[in-house]
């Protein structure tokens, strides 16, 4: 294709014709050319990077800066995802490709991470107990790994006394992790009251 093109820009100048304006022409429009296949390229080259590298697949559900929902299709030019409140978003593969997925379909295990605030009138014996209370009923649940409880008095705050209590719940689907975390919420009332 380019040697026909030069040929035939050949042909123009031995006719007599200045073929400069020709040329500029061709250049600019080239230019035009490529400047807007540059989005379809980037997002090509952003599919064969979600296809090879695997970041989500259709079905997961994902988070990208402020996209969040359920994968349902991958394109060549974008990716459509379904959000919560069904909204339906066309993400451009060259920016999935660039940006970071947090891919929450993928997880194995749940981070419970709360702290919780005793009023400054609790004595130090109220705490001990509370939180040994917290340590053992941690620690007889059974979604909660063992090893990864962590309760301790970390903070003097503003409002009270700050107990950090951390673990891993072994339950990835969303639904089921809240209702575990809700029957723990609960059990640590029971303790407190």
């Amino acid at each position: 294709a380019a040697t026909a093109a030069l040929a035939l820009v050949i042909i123009i100048q031995e006719w007599g014709y200045d073929v400069s304006g020709l040329v500029a022409g061709l250049g600019l429009g080239g230019l035009a050319f490529s400047l807007a296949a540059k989005d379809t390229v980037e997002n090509l080259f952003g599919f064969t990077t979600i296809v090879g590298d695997q970041p989500f697949m259709v079905g997961e559900f994902i988070k990208i800066s402020d996209v969040e929902g359920t994968v349902e299709h991958v394109g060549i030019r974008s990716t459509r995802i379904r959000q919560p409140d069904q909204s339906y978003v066309t993400v451009p593969n060259s920016k999935l490709a660039s940006a970071p997925v947090l891919n929450w379909s993928r997880l194995s295990k749940r981070w419970y991470n709360v702290t919780l605030r005793v009023t400054y009138d609790a004595r130090r014996n109220d705490l001990t107990q509370l939180m040994e209370g917290i340590r053992a009923m941690l620690n007889e649940q059974e979604q909660v790994e063992s090893g990864s409880v962590l309760v301790n008095f970390i903070n003097f705050g503003d409002h009270g006394f700050e107990i950090l209590v951390r673990c891993y719940i072994h339950l990835a689907d969303w639904n089921a992790f809240t209702a575990e975390k809700e029957i723990i919420n609960l059990e640590i009332m029971g303790i407190f009251e």
